[in-house]
């Protein structure tokens, strides 16, 4: 961060990471222990907001807000796979994927689909709920001096 900031960057956003234990080719597996993965992840965007606090201060001019993407990607959209998939989380191929992507929220075991994106990409440019995004959404750090 501190070279992006030597380098003139002044707004920057960070997200964390989502609950990677949730993802559907990770808990299809049963060599990996999806409640780990999510400790990992949690324990990695915990440590993002006192960053975010730390380099506001320390970086003259600098604006950073930290984008909590667990907190945005609570939906009511099932987290289940669009098509069949292998046991690796890839799609089998030849298979049919869904008619109706917009009900499902995997394309495949890892990758959200567009109705996904789309829903977080408007919570993290407005922020519906101060547990979204702190201090800024990226809208208001996109509107600061």
């Amino acid at each position: 961060m501190q070279r992006l900031h030597s380098y003139g960057a002044r707004k920057v956003a960070i997200f964390g990471l989502p609950q990677l234990g949730q993802v559907p080719g990770i808990k299809r597996s049963s060599s990996v222990n999806s409640s780990m993965v999510d400790a990992a992840s949690h324990l990695f965007s915990s440590k993002l907001l006192p960053l975010v606090t730390s380099l506001n201060r320390q970086l003259t001019g600098a604006k950073f807000t930290y984008i909590n993407t667990t907190g945005i990607m609570t939906t009511s959209t099932p987290f289940i796979s669009c098509c069949k998939l292998k046991s690796d989380g890839s799609c089998i191929e030849g298979s049919a994927p869904c008619l109706l992507r917009i009900r499902y929220a995997s394309f495949d075991g890892f990758h959200p689909t567009e109705v996904v994106n789309v829903a977080f990409a408007a919570k993290a440019y407005n922020k519906l709920s101060p547990s979204h995004a702190s201090p800024y959404d990226i809208r208001q750090l996109a509107l600061l001096p």
